[in-house]
């Protein structure tokens, strides 16, 4: 972890995922003011459409993935940082795409006056955005970390 924070361009990579983490964490607050914002009175979620421990949870498995990968010695730093940061842009990539969708989701249905209810009942659509940080977690994961980890000695 000391080697972590040593490094400049790893130091990047932390800071890079510390705000990632805190820009998701506070989807929420921040979904609300917009929404707010743009329909012009105050909106508030009833139930809450985002869970914090599975983002809390990716955070600290992308740290453990990290971690993993500097303990390889078999690849550059420069190499080691350009692979975690393929994984960590493909995991912001997907949470604000999925954070897109569900906030045009609500941004539709307070236009078309539909109820609320009925988009919480809508278990993936309500709960898109972290369903699309997993498939982004995942993702990245398997395309980009497992053969850095490994150093190409996994193969499908």
């Amino acid at each position: 972890m000391i080697q972590l924070l040593r490094n400049k361009a790893l130091t990047g990579i932390l800071l890079f995922l510390t705000a990632t983490g805190l820009l998701f964490y506070y989807r929420e607050e921040l979904s609300e003011r917009f929404i707010s914002r743009i329909v012009g009175y105050n909106f508030e979620y009833y139930l809450s459409p985002f869970m914090p421990l599975i983002l809390l949870l990716l955070i600290a498995v992308n740290l453990g993935l990290i971690i993993a990968l500097m303990k390889n010695e078999n690849l550059q730093t420069s190499e080691k940082v350009k692979v975690a940061s393929k994984h960590l842009l493909t995991f912001l990539v997907f949470g604000i795409v999925g954070w897109g969708i569900h906030f045009y989701s609500i941004l539709d249905l307070l236009k078309n006056q539909g109820s609320m209810a009925v988009l919480e009942g809508n278990i993936l659509l309500y709960h898109i955005s972290d369903i699309a940080l997993v498939l982004g977690f995942g993702l990245g994961a398997v395309l980009f970390m497992r053969k850095a980890i490994h150093h190409g000695k996994i193969d499908f």
